[in-house]
């Protein structure tokens, strides 16, 4: 296994810090009930983030990261709900080194971009604040610099709209309203990103 690299787990942690206080899906449960933890997997994240924190050399890392992979089961969903288990912890971190190990664990986990999206984008409109935060972050690892159509960056710019936070600057003249972000966002070919876009409206104030 290649050496954890610290850079990406950095700025993570930065942005984790800042202003701190599953395969194609089967069912539209998630639209109903947001992320949850699961008691066991929890307390298992944390012995494993203490595992990789206190390690000595690279063998006892290794194990740390295997021990927490070993998590996800088999099932082709396993990584998915590993990952989403992995955005509560890190919405709930006590403190830096926690947050810090858990954002070695889940760079060092590789979760790819298909598991990024499923974990992340159905839920960040019925998630918390601290939970939006790690879920809009653990979002932007996958987004394709240099794209501003990219998927992510869209429904980041979504987000940042519909939280009323000032959105990233953008090649346009005119920038996009949001419903007319979302009415796009909503014929994307990406189920994520539809499921975005329905929960995002949904949320939307009605019109007067």
């Amino acid at each position: 296994m290649k050496r954890l690299a610290m850079g990406t787990a950095l700025l993570l942690l930065s942005l984790l810090l800042a202003g701190a206080t599953v395969g194609p899906m089967a069912r539209d449960e998630a639209a109903v009930h947001p992320l949850a933890p699961d008691t066991a997997m929890q307390q298992a994240l944390a012995t494993s983030v203490m595992e990789l924190i206190q390690a000595r050399d690279e063998a006892g890392r290794v194990h740390a990261v295997e021990k927490a992979g070993d998590l996800a089961g088999t099932d082709a969903e396993g990584r998915v709900r590993l990952l989403q288990q992995l955005e509560i912890f890190l919405a709930g971190a006590s403190g830096t080194e926690e947050a810090m190990g858990g954002a070695l664990l889940l760079h060092a986990l590789e979760f790819d971009r298909q598991e990024i999206l499923a974990a992340t984008l159905p839920y960040m409109v019925t998630a918390g604040p601290d939970l939006n935060k790690v879920l809009r972050e653990v979002a932007a690892t996958a987004a394709e610099d240099g794209r501003p159509d990219d998927p992510i960056t869209l429904v980041l710019r979504a987000e940042d709209l519909r939280l009323g936070r000032e959105p990233a600057a953008t090649t346009e003249e005119e920038p996009e309203s949001l419903t007319d972000l979302l009415t796009r966002l909503a014929r994307h070919e990406s189920r994520w990103v539809r499921f975005y876009a329905g929960a995002a409206r949904s949320a939307l104030p009605p019109r007067q």
